[in-house]
């Protein structure tokens, strides 16, 4: 019996310990809260906690962060006075891989209820450093875990904050200033960089700093206004498909349809100061998509879709340095590489995307201009001849499986193509290239039944 007893006192403690943290996040009052956060014993005790460079359990951390949360929403001035003197942000970030210590994190500039509150809050993280010391502790952390955490902070506060200044008057942020220096956002990008000279295993160990800084710029990119972008044309040629194949959903169309004038007063990049300076790194992230994907890792995947995200847009000096990676580096090395791997369906969609993004893309400066690196993939690029000598190449029927993903890839990146010169009535340009490639014709006579 006596054997059982230190697992039954600990959860006993545990038990203890939960209610105790019920009954100081109760909703009903505010008499414990206001003791706590003004009794110089709990205020000592709070200090000496946040001080101890021990690290948290699971369950502590859900415990002091349900207890700090609720503290900052119904008694902020002092609880703010509190926290504001200890090494609160070292505590979390030393603690980051738990998940609740990342989600009161995450939450932090929305757990005010006025704008005095919030305001306080940003003050507090830029005196802190909060976003530069995110970035220094992905680079000097060990861990895969914490990078992938402190990553997800940091796209977090970014869409808070654009959320809010979506929707105020005057979108004046200095916490959001501070996220959008060119410093800042450059160190990030630079996490992006290897050496041509860099080992697969150096590459290895690298590859959660790159994946993390991808999805903090992806993030940047992504929640950034685009007005009628490259996916937006795609989402209205495949309704156009539909409408033709189905008649009753034609009748839908006026309920989807928003025609409405919608006037975006507030934009959050408007000097695409993210893209260019991504761009730039553009080559680099091409021979590293490419190295990652000859040695079976999975950096290539965020890289992907940063380069995606890069792609649909219509900021044309974006498109010039996405064309000048692609001469660095061809464009036709991913493809050819992808269908060494005709089972690797996610890498095909995403290569599949970037061409049809390229191919939709519209520029309000040249209206019948297509994007240059779309222009490069047609015609010095040799893409359409890759298509076409795959489609045209004897595969052995021994695996069904495998002839079957790369036809499929084949294919979908032949209808691609076929599409944005069917649809892409704008962009006399690419019908012009497409006219005079006769492979192309004779490949799009063949498979135009099939679109």
């Amino acid at each position: 019996m006596l054997r059982f007893f230190p697992q039954f006192f600990s959860g006993f403690v545990n038990r203890l310990s939960f209610i105790a943290s019920e009954i100081l996040a109760i909703r009903g009052t505010d008499v414990f809260q206001s003791l706590i956060v003004s009794c110089d014993r709990t205020k000592k005790i709070m200090r000496e906690f946040l001080n101890d460079t021990t690290p948290m359990g699971h369950l502590v951390a859900g415990f002091f962060a349900k207890i700090v949360e609720c503290l900052l929403s119904r008694q902020f001035t002092l609880t703010f006075e509190l926290l504001r003197g200890t090494p609160f942000f070292e505590k979390c970030f030393q603690n980051i891989n738990l998940g609740a210590i990342e989600c009161l994190l995450e939450n932090l500039v929305r757990i005010p209820n006025n704008s005095e509150g919030a305001n306080a809050v940003k003050q507090w993280m830029i005196e802190e450093n909060f976003f530069e010391k995110l970035v220094a502790r992905m680079v000097e952390s060990p861990n895969d875990e914490d990078k992938e955490c402190l990553a997800e902070v940091f796209c977090e506060t970014i869409r808070a904050l654009r959320d809010k200044l979506y929707m105020v008057e005057i979108p004046e942020d200095a916490l959001y200033d501070k996220a959008m220096e060119e410093s800042l956002i450059g160190r990030i990008a630079d996490n992006l960089l290897i050496d041509e000279s860099c080992t697969i295993e150096e590459l290895r160990k690298k590859s959660s700093l790159i994946s993390s800084s991808a999805k903090i710029l992806d993030n940047y990119i992504k929640t950034n206004y685009i007005r009628n972008c490259p996916s937006d044309q795609l989402e209205e040629i495949e309704r156009k498909l539909l409408e033709e194949r189905h008649d009753s959903f034609g009748m839908m169309r006026q309920m989807m349809d928003n025609d409405i004038a919608y006037h975006v007063v507030f934009k959050p990049d408007p000097e695409k100061i993210v893209e260019g300076i991504v761009s730039n790194r553009v080559p680099n992230m091409l021979r590293t998509i490419l190295k990652d994907v000859q040695v079976g890792g999975s950096v290539w995947q965020p890289l992907l879709r940063l380069l995606i995200e890069l792609c649909n847009t219509n900021h044309l000096p974006t498109h010039e340095k996405i064309a000048e990676g692609m001469r660095q580096l061809p464009f036709i090395k991913l493809i050819e590489e992808a269908k060494k791997l005709p089972r690797a369906s996610v890498l095909h969609s995403l290569l599949v995307k970037v061409v049809a993004l390229l191919l939709h893309s519209q520029f309000s400066t040249c209206q019948d201009a297509i994007s240059p690196a779309a222009e490069h993939i047609l015609t010095d690029g040799g893409l359409v001849r890759n298509v076409y000598n795959t489609a045209c190449s004897f595969h052995p029927p021994s695996d069904r499986i495998t002839s079957s993903g790369l036809r499929s890839f084949n294919q979908n990146l032949g209808d691609t193509i076929y599409r944005a010169k069917k649809w892409q009535s704008v962009s006399p340009q690419m019908v012009a290239i497409l006219n005079v490639c006769c492979i192309f014709n004779v490949f799009a006579a063949s498979n135009s039944e099939r679109v």
